[in-house]
């Protein structure tokens, strides 16, 4: 990750958590041939888990910013593991970058995935793409009783200020967030 796009990473977490309070522990796990450290955090308006990814060759594999989880990655086998006070938070709050989508069957650019990043506290999101352009934030509701659980969002600021979307999601078994938009907002996908 190229310096300017760590520091715009770095600034889209602290825009949404506030700044960083301190590091309360770390944690090392295997999750297949990557190595993981967790880094727990504690920012002004929520605790944050910090993930680093390491391959084989100990370069970095991923970098995420999660919420605080009770138990490890899963399929991990922690070495060190710390039991967790921090109140649990559901596992789509965090920080999220994309690394594929599509828009109308065609997929999205990696320059384009590169400049995104999502950002989700409990009931709020932040869309920022570098350069401003498309930025979007605002609020959403849950109905995890629906399966696939489903989401409903609302802009209050940006690209699509105003606009209600509806979308389904899941989390998967390895943490991958998928999500899926019907923009113009009529119906659940």
């Amino acid at each position: 990750m190229p310096p300017e796009k760590l520091k715009q990473t770095w600034e889209a977490v602290t825009a949404q958590v506030g700044a960083l309070q301190e590091q309360t522990a770390v944690r090392r796990s295997q999750s297949g041939p990557h190595m993981v450290i967790d880094v727990d955090c504690t920012f002004e308006k929520s605790p944050l888990v910090f993930r680093l990814a390491f391959d084989q060759e100990h370069k970095i594999a991923g970098m995420f910013f999660l919420p605080p989880q009770k138990n490890p990655v899963p399929g991990t086998n922690s070495v060190t593991e710390e039991d967790g006070a921090a109140p649990q938070m559901p596992p789509r709050v965090g920080v999220w970058k994309p690394f594929e989508a599509e828009l109308g069957g065609e997929g999205l650019p990696d320059t384009v995935l590169q400049a995104m990043t999502l950002t989700l506290t409990a009931d709020t999101y932040a869309t920022t793409i570098a350069g401003g352009q498309g930025s979007d934030r605002g609020t959403y509701k849950i109905d995890e009783e629906a399966n696939p659980k489903r989401l409903t969002i609302t802009s209050t600021n940006g690209a699509n200020k105003g606009k209600s979307q509806l979308a389904i999601y899941e989390i998967t078994e390895d943490g991958v967030l998928r999500i899926c938009y019907d923009l113009a907002g009529k119906r659940f996908p």
